[in-house]
């Protein structure tokens, strides 16, 4: 099986359908608490380097359309459980419950998704931020996440998933340029401490530069213009 065949098979639904049947009941929840348990007690867990380690009791996380993340957290917290998993669904009355199960190649494909949602999910995090004002890290954080997918896109060992990549970056690149000559950001970007005037002049084409520059001159003009004739000290 290569990794476009593994693709094809839909890693990612595999896991969501395997989730929700662990997640189904009180009862399965408890049988796969209770694998994880014995696997610690009787030291079954091991990571590549063949070294024992201890799973915490942790249940599946089925992802959900309406909630931001939970796809990337379904897929990590399925590969941290992976050999949890693998034990819960191999008994053969539970072939007519998991009709499809995960192979080696289908856990490795798995595996690079989640590295290519990674990214978006900690900036994701970042931009989810109530503490400090975030508006003037929009662009930048997008611009960021663009240049790391495009960079992710020529590694040879994504080939196979230069599809998903392509079309990731195509709708990220549209809401981007939505909001690229935007004047709130351009103006928040401007009068951010660590960013400023000059992560337009380094990020943007000269011809962008210039109506980023034209938007500001005229935003000041219009406040200066605002200000009552006889507050000289303001103009100043």
């Amino acid at each position: 099986q290569t990794p476009t065949q593994a693709l094809q098979r839909d890693p990612v639904a595999i896991t969501h359908n395997i989730a929700n049947t662990v997640r189904s009941s009180q009862l399965c929840r408890e049988d796969f608490k209770e694998i994880v348990t014995t696997g610690n007690h009787q030291e079954r867990w091991l990571d590549a380097q063949q070294v024992y380690y201890q799973l915490a009791h942790l249940t599946l996380i089925h992802d959900s359309p309406t909630q931001w993340g939970l796809s990337y957290l379904m897929i990590e917290r399925a590969l941290y459980l992976r050999q949890a998993i693998e034990v819960y669904i191999s008994p053969p009355v539970m072939s007519t419950i998991f009709k499809q199960r995960l192979t080696n190649n289908e856990w490795a494909v798995l595996k690079d998704i989640k590295n290519i949602l990674e990214p978006a999910h900690a900036l994701q995090a970042i931009m989810c931020t109530e503490h400090t004002p975030i508006l003037a890290c929009v662009l930048p954080t997008l611009e960021s996440l663009l240049s790391t997918w495009t960079r992710m896109r020529k590694e040879p060992s994504n080939a196979h998933l230069r599809r998903i990549i392509d079309a990731a970056v195509e709708k990220m690149t549209s809401q981007y340029n939505e909001r690229r000559f935007s004047k709130p950001h351009i103006i928040s970007i401007v009068l951010h401490p660590s960013l400023r005037f000059r992560w337009i002049e380094r990020n943007w084409p000269a011809n962008q530069v210039s109506y980023a520059k034209r938007t500001i001159l005229l935003e000041v003009s219009f406040m200066l213009s605002a200000k009552p004739d006889h507050c000289l000290a303001c103009k100043i």
